[in-house]
């Protein structure tokens, strides 16, 4: 799918990022001084960027932490089946939708565009 719009400036130049959303899930991101960022794979539903937080500073504020095998799980993050969703569905925190949390083995990619 392609999409032309024309954007106000001012986002960007105050230090914000853009993001496309089909429903919680980004489909191409913007950052400040980095070109577009296409969504080219789609996260596998492991759960692994919400359980096995090794220090404090990767726990986003906006989890429910409970203990789970001595390391911090988000609270929220139940078993559907085989794959592992988020409890609060739509109502789930920006912040979660929008990680850059670095995950050995996360199917989540994107490609960068000019």
């Amino acid at each position: 799918m392609k999409i032309e719009i024309e954007l106000p400036d001012w986002p960007i130049t105050e230090g914000r990022g853009l993001y496309i959303m089909a429903g919680i899930e980004p489909v191409a991101i913007k950052l400040p001084n980095q070109p577009w960022q296409v969504k080219t794979g789609r996260c596998s539903n492991c759960g692994k960027c919400c359980r096995n937080f090794k220090q404090e500073t990767d726990i986003f504020p906006a989890f429910h932490i409970g203990v789970s095998a001595s390391l911090p799980v988000c609270d929220h993050l139940i078993s559907d089946g085989p794959k592992w969703v988020c409890a609060l569905g739509l109502n789930r925190p920006f912040i979660c939708c929008t990680s850059t949390r670095k995950i050995e083995g996360c199917t989540v990619k994107y490609e960068a565009i000019k």
